[in-house]
């Protein structure tokens, strides 16, 4: 699939816009409750998922790699996303309660990415480690085409946001949730609404190796190109289970790795899940 226009995306962005407008006076809700829940409570719910306020990712590639460690009880992981997006930063949010982690993604729409930490000490080490590691475990890029045609990685810096900064990105969650959050934002070289091709990495070297699984979902509507998952360095046997609904492609998975064009939509929760 080409990389979409920006007339296209600007489309798309106003039917969001519009859509998100009409479930606040609960025309949308109402048009789905009269379709299919008559007898539903509330669909608001349901509205987000159909009309979800996170902006798409197009042609989205997604890599996904397990492999061993020094120690027999841990083992890293990694996931990379490559994507085109309409967008100016990159939010990446810090909480100490694991039941933000999801929430965040889900209701505030400025936030590509969620981390639940062990403490409040380990969210101030952990964001000074984004912020100063010449090697962090979660770093973002700017991919720009050069005249050559190649493509040039433009590492873009973390930046702690103070609370004011903060909490017009947080608005849709209440003030005591939004108290445990802290904010890094990284903005995005190039004109404002531009259409960018951006690439988040996340790595995790301490990863308990006795829960025997490993996955990856999307946090939102996603044309993906190709998933790719490398578990070569990995001792245990992996078994690979896709959770793609109803798109039908051929995994042909060795227990090491695969490469498959999936080259259709998919939606938030939809992904990857790896066993041993």
């Amino acid at each position: 699939m080409a990389e979409p226009s920006a007339t296209l995306l600007a489309a798309v962005q106003d039917q969001q816009e519009s859509a998100a407008d009409a479930v606040g006076t609960g025309s949308i809700e109402d048009a789905l409750a009269a379709r299919y829940m008559r007898h539903a409570p509330s669909l608001r719910t349901l509205a987000k998922l159909v009309v979800p306020i996170s902006p798409p990712y197009y042609n989205t590639v997604v890599t996904l790699g397990l492999s061993d460690t020094a120690s027999a009880d841990t083992y890293q992981l990694t996931y990379h996303l490559e994507f085109t997006a309409q967008i100016d930063e990159f939010v990446i949010a810090l909480t100490t309660r694991a039941s933000l982690t999801d929430l965040l993604l889900a209701e505030c729409p400025d936030i590509g990415d969620s981390f639940t930490c062990s403490s409040e000490a380990g969210r101030a080490a952990f964001a000074r480690q984004l912020m100063t590691d010449s090697a962090p475990p979660v770093q973002v890029w700017c991919l720009e085409s050069t005249p050559s045609g190649a493509t040039r990685r433009r590492r873009v810096a973390l930046k702690l946001l103070r609370p004011a900064q903060a909490a017009p990105l947080l608005r849709n969650l209440d003030p005591a949730a939004s108290a445990d959050v802290v904010l890094l934002r990284g903005t995005l070289p190039g004109r404002r609404g531009a259409t960018r091709r951006i690439a988040h990495s996340v790595r995790d070297p301490l990863m308990d190796i006795s829960e025997h699984y490993a996955f990856w979902i999307a946090d939102r509507p996603m044309y993906i190109d190709r998933i790719k998952v490398d578990a070569a360095e990995f001792s245990p046997g992996v078994h690979l289970h896709p959770m793609l609904g109803n798109i039908a492609n051929e995994w042909e998975w060795d227990g090491q790795r695969c490469d498959v064009a999936v080259e259709n939509w998919v939606v938030k929760n939809q992904g990857i899940f790896l066993t041993w």
